[in-house]
């Protein structure tokens, strides 16, 4: 009986984070600084500066029509306090100064965007932020901070760490079978 219910857990979870795998990233599952804009339309905006203790920051964008990538840029620092960015030949800096830390573009010009249809896989764009369009349903990412080859890594999506929830719940779990196993030997003692 004891193996069997170790089987059935270790299947159940096994299944769990395949699934969760297989699926990509839903918008509900990223910590969102906020949720900026209307409209019909929402795409994720993720931006990693690889420094500090919370390097990445995300924030949902709502709106109608066509957009592109800088048109969210724009969109951020009308409506996010503390964040700016600027373009001249290039994107010279994105900054954003969330109070608790100041994530800054430490060397200029040395950026690399990103697009995704599931916040898993990455690719990086060739347009620039003018040309690269929103996409609805869409992810577009940032890497503030490369190292000395570009393009450097993925922008990594703020998420919820899954970990420590798996494991309280198998703690849990665990505890009850223990339980419900150790009433079952005393009865039959």
């Amino acid at each position: 009986m004891h193996s069997n219910i170790k089987r059935i857990l270790w299947t159940s979870i096994t299944a769990l984070l395949l699934a969760g795998e297989a699926f990509g990233l839903s918008f509900d599952d990223v910590l969102i600084d906020s949720t900026i804009g209307s409209g019909a339309n929402e795409t994720m905006i993720v931006i990693d500066w690889e420094t500090g203790a919370t390097s990445s920051h995300a924030w949902r964008l709502q709106w109608d029509g066509l957009l592109s990538y800088a048109d969210a840029l724009d969109a951020l620092m009308t409506n996010v306090s503390g964040f700016s960015w600027s373009q001249t030949a290039f994107v010279d800096y994105v900054n954003y100064d969330e109070g608790s830390e100041n994530h800054v573009t430490e060397t200029g010009n040395w950026l690399s965007f990103w697009e995704s249809g599931d916040g898993e896989s990455w690719l990086t764009t060739e347009l620039g932020v003018y040309q690269q369009p929103l996409v609805n349903g869409g992810w577009v990412g940032v890497n503030a901070n490369l190292p000395e080859i570009w393009p450097g890594d993925a922008p990594l999506v703020p998420v919820p760490e899954p970990s420590t929830g798996i494991l309280v719940a198998l703690s849990l779990v665990g505890l009850s079978a223990r339980g419900r196993l150790r009433r079952g030997v005393r009865h039959r003692a």
